[in-house]
């Protein structure tokens, strides 16, 4: 007997639970982001790849907002790592409506490797998961989701060895690459170093516990960018540059370079800019930073601190404590054999 029609119906559950989850979700989140729903992407609820996109509908609707009504075209827009071309997509539908036609032809740079790292065990339980393989190019995929738009100006590579070629200020950036310390060096000297005063910056993971290296930066550089509130229902931060960057903000740095007295004004002042339901994530960022660089004491000690704020959840749980545990266990296995040599 064929299995045909049972994955067939599989497939069919799959993909209504996934529209009528949607559904729910943007009831629950309409509140939040009423002001954006005349720029809410309606082909979300029923896109197949929105379960893959990373990029929220709000971020959608914020970005395409944005280049239809501020930009201006007094200089060039990018995106680092564009994955599934949500946020390409907005720029382009905001360029396509914004009132100055001179504008609407203006290139997007977009910077991402294109290749599919760790995606097959994510993607396991998806409708999408024979889509993917680790090691694959994702670039023709991106740009049939792009419509093939003429505008974007592809760069394919890791974003270290990326260059800000044109001599042109950049006057909006979108940031969704700084996932190390390393990348955040470079995407910082090689881009934030080209933006124009006036320029807006978005940066993506500002909510999320992962990378807790923009929060210090742009703490330790605050007076010279003017946060605008939260994109609804996402992580992203958009800041305006309201005065030019010194030279120092571009050179490389490491925890070293901060005082565990300004690292806590930071993420204090980091977690200030997000709503409540973002706030553990970005607890989680401050704790996260010294598990990374192996201060693993101090990270238990802010792990207590931020935990003693509550509530106990968010990324706090998911991602900043079971990385410290995991290295804390790993530290007492190593001791212990040290111990028994």
């Amino acid at each position: 007997m064929s299995t045909a029609a049972p994955r067939s119906r599989d497939g069919l559950r799959l993909r209504t639970y996934g529209v009528r989850s949607r559904l729910r979700r943007v009831r629950w989140e309409v509140a939040s982001g009423r002001e954006l729903l005349r720029w809410f992407p309606p082909d979300w609820l029923v896109d197949p790849m929105a379960m893959v996109d990373l990029c929220s509908a709000w971020e959608h609707a914020w970005v395409r907002r944005h280049l239809e009504q501020r930009y201006k075209g007094e200089g060039a827009i990018v995106e680092l790592g564009p994955w599934m071309g949500r946020i390409t997509t907005a720029i382009l539908k905001g360029l396509d409506r914004n009132p100055d036609a001179r504008v609407r032809s203006t290139p997007v740079h977009v910077y991402d490797v294109f290749v599919a790292d760790d995606i097959e065990e994510r993607f396991a339980e998806l409708p999408q998961r024979e889509l993917f393989r680790d090691g694959e190019s994702f670039l023709p995929t991106y740009l049939d989701r792009i419509g093939h738009d003429g505008r974007v100006v592809t760069h394919v590579g890791d974003v270290l060895d990326a260059r800000w070629v044109p001599d042109e200020p950049i006057e909006f950036l979108f940031n969704d690459v700084a996932k190390t310390w390393d990348h955040w060096n470079h995407v910082r000297s090689t881009f934030h170093r080209a933006l124009g005063v006036g320029a807006t910056v978005v940066e993506q993971d500002w909510g999320h516990a992962g990378t807790p290296w923009i929060h210090v930066w742009h703490h330790r550089h605050r007076r010279h960018f003017a946060p605008s509130p939260q994109v609804p229902n996402s992580g992203s931060l958009p800041f305006t540059l309201v005065s030019e960057l010194p030279p120092e903000a571009f050179e490389p740095e490491s925890l070293e370079d901060y005082s565990d007295t300004e690292v806590d004004a930071a993420f204090d002042w980091a977690t200030s800019l997000v709503d409540r339901s973002h706030r553990a994530n970005v607890r989680g960022a401050h704790v996260h930073l010294y598990t990374l660089h192996g201060d693993l004491d101090r990270a238990s000690r802010v792990c207590v601190a931020e935990m003693a704020r509550g509530p106990i959840e968010g990324e706090l749980v998911d991602l900043a404590i079971p990385e410290l545990e995991a290295r804390l266990e790993a530290r007492d296995a190593g001791a212990d054999r040290s111990g028994a040599t």
